[in-house]
């Protein structure tokens, strides 16, 4: 999820889980928890959180023998983006849901490659 709305926002109701739903159909799902960002060092800049902190937590749940997609819901998208071009191996796939996106560019190539060239 975003930095700003915590992980229940995926899990609003029980009939309505996204996690459920993804569960009931074989993945097994981890969520992020960003916690309190307050006072916490490894979010003082975008560099630290993507390169630091998410690539630790990625690594550590990443399955070796399974194929790993990554689900970036708003800002959290626009994070797995980001994260995307610092590590672009280290999922098959990724869902961006409700990601804040420019759609009108008019741009070619593959993601890594656009993001890059912005940064």
């Amino acid at each position: 999820p975003s930095l700003i709305n915590g992980w229940e926002i995926l899990d609003l109701l029980p009939e309505r889980s996204l996690t459920q739903f993804l569960t009931d159909h074989g993945c097994e799902v981890m969520i992020i928890d960003w916690g309190d960002l307050r006072g916490d060092e490894d979010y003082k800049s975008l560099t630290a959180l993507l390169d630091q902190k998410l690539h630790r937590t990625v690594t550590h749940i990443l399955h070796p023998d399974l194929p790993n997609f990554a689900l970036g819901y708003c800002m959290g998208g626009v994070l797995l983006a980001g994260y995307e071009t610092l590590h672009p191996h280290h999922f098959h796939g990724h869902v961006y849901v409700a990601t804040p996106w420019d759609f009108s560019q008019k741009s070619t190539g593959d993601l890594s490659g656009i993001l890059t060239g912005w940064a």
